[in-house]
């Protein structure tokens, strides 16, 4: 089992203020850091980054989003546009930080739906465009890396919610840089059996994000982990493991992930209880 981290949990960049971090993570376990790139930085050092986590032996992932004004599924060419080029400098700094997937839901827009339950036509659509961005995405980044497809929860997106659905879009795709992943806390939410829907899309899978049902300590809630994790041990996944969860810590990234209240002691437990449950659960997995 790979363990990795997600640092949306101290905030939507990491800077130097989040080196001293890492060493932490590193003990409690993890073997790689995902990095957020949901805005540009044009002050970021990328390079400084990647050249200290490559300095403690830690290997990295990034994660992006789509926003409305840079939307793949957008009927709007320009804005399909805005969106290419958006994915094109989250897989150009993902290649300077040495990340080998570039993960999320950046088939569509965060937060944006329509006004009324959309047709299947209207669906259809908006899936073409999708995928036809993501097929030029998938272009400029397969010499380098993956791009790991994220399907999302319905109060967070509309158009790609199921295994189903993502793996419905991968095919449209018809790229072998374009892939998905699977995540817990989404799927707890919109799958009827958690479980037997990643057992269905398994084999293109190459991303994970362990996330406890209510955000928090993955392991403390009621995520069937080790039935989760049985299924990727028969597939034999050999990517990471990677944990997601939220604070509030920063107001701003709480309110836009719905954290009302704590949900754990401090991030520590967060690393170090969910390292261990979710090596347990690997465990257990056989």
């Amino acid at each position: 089992m790979k363990l990795g981290f997600n640092m949306l949990l101290y905030g939507a960049t990491v800077t130097e203020e989040q080196f001293p971090l890492f060493p932490v993570l590193k003990r409690h376990g993890f073997e790689s850091i995902e990095v957020p790139l949901l805005v540009e930085q044009p002050n970021t050092d990328y390079i400084r980054l990647r050249s200290e986590l490559d300095r403690l032996g830690l290997a990295r992932t990034t994660v992006t989003i789509a926003t409305a004004d840079a939307d793949p599924s957008s009927p709007d060419a320009a804005v399909r546009k805005m969106a290419l080029e958006r994915l094109r400098w989250a897989i150009q700094t993902s290649v300077k930080l040495g990340s080998t997937i570039l993960c999320g839901p950046f088939h569509s827009a965060l937060g944006v739906f329509p006004a009324s339950s959309p047709d299947d036509l209207v669906r259809a659509d908006r899936l073409r465009w999708s995928a036809d961005t993501l097929r030029e995405a998938a272009e400029i980044a397969s010499p380098y890396l993956t791009l790991a497809m994220e399907a999302l929860n319905r109060f967070e997106c509309w158009l790609i919610n199921t295994c189903d659905q993502a793996a419905e879009l991968v095919t449209l795709v018809g790229h072998d840089g374009l892939r998905m992943m699977y995540d817990t806390f989404h799927a707890n939410i919109e799958e009827r059996d958690p479980v037997a829907a990643l057992e269905k899309v398994v084999g293109s899978v190459v991303h994970f994000h362990a996330s406890e049902n209510d955000r928090g300590v993955p392991g403390h809630g009621h995520v069937p982990f080790a039935n989760t994790f049985r299924v990727l041990r028969r597939a034999d996944y050999d990517g990471f493991v990677t944990i997601e969860a939220f604070g509030q810590a920063l107001p701003d990234l709480a309110a836009a992930t719905r954290i009302w209240r704590p949900l754990y002691r401090s991030p520590d437990d967060v690393s170090y209880l969910g390292a261990l449950g979710l090596r347990s659960a690997w465990d257990d997995a056989v």
